[in-house]
C-alpha cells in the first residue's frame, strides 16, 4: 500500500520530523511503499497515495491550536477527499488532548476519514506505532 506520513513543522531536523520519520520506518517495516512528507517545504500530492499519516505540533506551550498556515498547506497538497488517514500529534504543552481533539476535527471537515489518532512524546514510540498500525480498510 502506499502511505504518505506527512508532517507540518518548519523545522527539517526538528522533533516532528524525527517523530515521523519514526512513522515511516515503522510502516515500512509492514510491507508499505512509505514517503515521508513535511507539508510546509516539501511539493507533493496526495491524492496518488492509499493512506495519510499526519502529523503537526502546538504553536506553544500554553495554547492547544495548530499553526493556520498547516490548514492551508494541506488544502494544497491535492485532492483528500474520502482518504482514509491516521493522525498524531507531538505532545508539547498542558493542552495536548485538546489540541488532538482540534486537530482531528479539523482534519475530518477537510474529509479525511480518521481511523485512529495517538499524541507521541518520542520517536520510539512512533516507531512502535507504525509497526502496529492496521492500515487495511
Amino acid at each position: 500500500m502506499r502511505v504518505a506520513v506527512v508532517y507540518f513543522s518548519q523545522e527539517v531536523q526538528g522533533k516532528l520530523a524525527a517523530i515521523a520519520k519514526a512513522y515511516g520506518e515503522g510502516l515500512s517495516g509492514q510491507g508499505h511503499d512509505v514517503v515521508v512528507i513535511n507539508g510546509l517545504k516539501d511539493e507533493a500530492n496526495l491524492f496518488i497515495y492509499d493512506y495519510l499519516v499526519l502529523g503537526a505540533e502546538p504553536v506553544s506551550v500554553f495554547s492547544g491550536r495548530i499553526d493556520n498556515s498547516v490548514q492551508h498547506c494541506l488544502k494544497n497538497l491535492g485532492q483528500i477527499d474520502g482518504k482514509v488517514a491516521y493522525a498524531f500529534l507531538l505532545r508539547k504543552g498542558l493542552w495536548a488532548f485538546r489540541s488532538l481533539q482540534l486537530w482531528m476535527r479539523w482534519l475530518e471537515s477537510c474529509g479525511l476519514m480518521l481511523m485512529l489518532s495517538d499524541i507521541v512524546v518520542r520517536p520510539s514510540e512512533a516507531r512502535l506505532f507504525g509497526r502496529r498500525l492496521n492500515i487495511y480498510h
